[in-house]
């Protein structure tokens, strides 16, 4: 634990530094001027790590400018970095539908934050019940506020920060900053900016309802007029960035007005009707007289606070709601276009097929040896979020009892051949990862979900594939073909809970390649009820093993089968998921691994594979001749 938090302690310090020879996009003066009331660490972080922004591309005055805009936004105007969840009954049902929280409920939570967030964040954006705790862990935090455990996972990945199992370190100053960069990166916030597309910046940060649109404009004219205006171009800002400064003013009474309209203090029919300054200044007041507040008129600094703080404006998003409600096939499959080509339109192939067995000796490259070298084995969200953890770290554990497993010494006959290993990055400019597959087909490899989408509907499609048939050690004697498209089940896409998601942890990759022609393929086949008890083997690439590259198989038997998956102590590790599961010398697949020990019930008592069932099977025969 003094390790890690030393290092996470020499790293900020180190980018602090960074920033400090780096582009000056606003100081503290700037920061404080415009939102007095913040705290001034939150301001002090944003000043210190300014590196954080020019890492990320925030680095013209309209990008700098619509980022702290969101910031303000998000965070009150950096007056803390989680959300207030200290809310009144008659405020909870104000901020929450009644499919949210119910007037009784309200009462029966009113005052209690920790209560509220793990009733309103229950079941949703990958929290499990209010009776985990995940809606208060997992609660709007950080500069921009991430909500919910999958957001914390998706961020985390991100930025090498264990958000997920530490989700305090996003309410802390440093790791916030780059969660919220990261954020801005992964959903490509920068291009919107440099068009001033406000309502489309706030889309992406705050989803289809936009909450709190008005606010983050009202935020965005403040910090550019306080800071902006008038102060001369970044060095890489183009004439285009600073023709867009005529479109940055204008809107704020708009803005404002349409504030005061939604919270019911004014009809839009009376700023058209009478003299819009007056009814504007009129309302303002009745605000303020429902707040507490100075009847000025204005929008005075009180009133301004009030009205952009985030209680104000947050809530449950309906649509979200509907769309957990919406039936979905899960066993259908769903699919993702590459760059790239298929090598040719596949056969439908459920037998076994030895392939020619023509081999080339050819040896890794370079940069394929060093990229295979610095890869990690590849675990599900599920698997690391009710795993084992020491100071937490997540500690796998997939090796029952004694270390059976058996090194595959040559990978050029059958069915070993047909065994692969797939390179892949989670997010473009991440480290790399590895997994395992099989050859189903000429050009389509089975593995599982987790090893070509991040699972869940916040999750997302993985990149960079590089995929190496019969790999040995030092060798490649099939050569490597790359991805065209991706396919996973549609309940590993869609779920909005990780522990659903681990019922339909499958996937699939076409190849730009027909190596399956050489390699051969195994077939597949539903796997039956009756095969409790049968023989269970597993054959693919574990990460934890010396020297690396090398092919592993284990030998058990199906000690536990339920609907979806299929339980076994066959001996695994990081880097075997996706890996075939058959039994002995019938190769067809019937079952792929997936996962080590965690959770109760079979579960935590086995490791697993993802069922083929009947309905599964049409679907890869689907990705099989798509």
């Amino acid at each position: 634990m003094f390790r890690f938090t030393a290092a996470i302690v020499l790293t900020w310090a180190a980018l602090g530094l960074q920033g400090a020879m780096a582009q000056d996009f606003y100081g503290n003066d700037d920061l404080t001027g415009v939102t007095p009331r913040a705290d001034p660490a939150l301001v002090q972080a944003l000043v210190d790590n300014q590196h954080s922004l020019g890492r990320h591309g925030i680095d013209t005055r309209l990008r700098v400018s619509h980022f702290l805009a969101q910031v303000m936004t998000e965070t009150g105007g950096l007056r803390r970095l989680d959300e207030n969840m200290n809310y009144s009954a008659n405020r909870l049902t104000e901020v929450f539908s009644r499919r949210v929280v119910t007037p009784d409920k309200a009462r029966q939570i009113a005052g209690q934050p920790e209560a509220i967030a793990n009733w309103v964040y229950r079941n949703r954006l990958g929290n499990g019940g209010p009776d985990t705790g995940d809606g208060w862990a997992y609660r709007g935090s950080g500069y921009i506020q991430l909500t919910g455990r999958t957001n914390y996972r998706l961020r985390g990945e991100e930025t090498g920060l264990p958000l997920e199992m530490r989700p305090d370190m996003v309410r802390q100053a440093g790791p916030g900053l780059e969660a919220a960069t990261a954020y801005w990166t992964a959903r490509r916030i920068n291009p919107l900016a440099d068009l001033n597309d406000r309502p489309g910046i706030r889309r992406l940060v705050n989803g289809p309802r936009m909450e709190g649109l008005d606010q983050a404009i009202l935020w965005h004219n403040r910090i550019w007029t306080g800071i902006y205006t008038g102060r001369p171009p970044f060095p890489n800002e183009d004439a285009m960035l600073e023709a867009a400064e005529a479109d940055l003013e204008g809107d704020g009474d708009q803005a404002l007005r349409r504030i005061l309209i939604d919270e019911g203090f004014v009809e839009a029919a009376e700023f058209e009707s009478g003299d819009p300054a007056r009814t504007q200044a009129d309302a303002l007041r009745e605000y303020q007289e429902s707040r507490g507040l100075p009847l000025t008129g204005v929008l005075d600094d009180d009133t301004f606070y009030a009205i952009t703080d985030p209680s104000e404006w947050r809530g449950v998003d309906e649509p979200e709601l509907a769309a957990l409600s919406a039936p979905v096939d899960a066993d259908r499959g769903v699919s993702h276009r590459l760059d790239g080509a298929a090598s040719s339109p596949s056969m439908t192939a459920l037998e076994p097929n030895e392939g020619s067995g023509v081999a080339d000796a050819e040896p890794l490259d370079a940069d394929e040896a060093a990229a295979l070298g610095g890869a990690g084995g590849t675990y599900s969200a599920y698997e690391t979020a009710e795993g084992r953890h020491e100071g937490g770290d997540f500690i796998p554990f997939t090796v029952i009892g004694d270390d059976d497993r058996q090194t595959v010494l040559d990978t050029t006959a059958y069915p070993s051949r047909a065994v692969v290993q797939i390179l892949f990055r989670k997010r473009e400019g991440l480290g790399q990862n590895l997994c395992s597959g099989a050859m189903v087909a000429p050009d389509l490899v089975l593995t599982a979900g987790h090893c070509v989408h991040g699972g869940t509907a916040m999750g997302r499609w993985y990149t960079d594939f590089e995929v190496f048939p019969g790999r040995n050690t030092g060798a490649k004697p099939f050569g490597t073909c790359r991805a065209v498209a991706l396919y996973a089940l549609q309940g590993w896409t869609t779920a909005t809970l990780v522990s659903d998601s681990r019922l339909y942890d499958l996937g699939a990759i076409k190849l730009d390649c027909a190596v399956g022609e050489r390699t051969g393929w195994f077939g597949i086949a539903a796997l039956p009820d009756e095969a409790f008890g049968r023989p269970s083997t597993v054959q693919g690439y574990a990460a934890d093993k010396s020297p690396p590259g090398r092919q592993w198989i284990s030998f058990d038997r199906f000690r536990a089968l339920e609907a979806d998956k299929g339980f076994y102590e066959n001996d695994t590790f990081g880097g075997t998921s996706g890996s075939p599961v058959f039994t002995e010398t019938d190769y067809r697949i019937t079952c792929v691994h997936t996962n080590g020990l965690h959770g109760s019930g079979n579960w935590g008592r086995y490791n697993a594979c993802t069922r083929v069932t009947p309905q599964r099977l049409q679907t890869i025969i689907d990705w099989i001749e798509e």
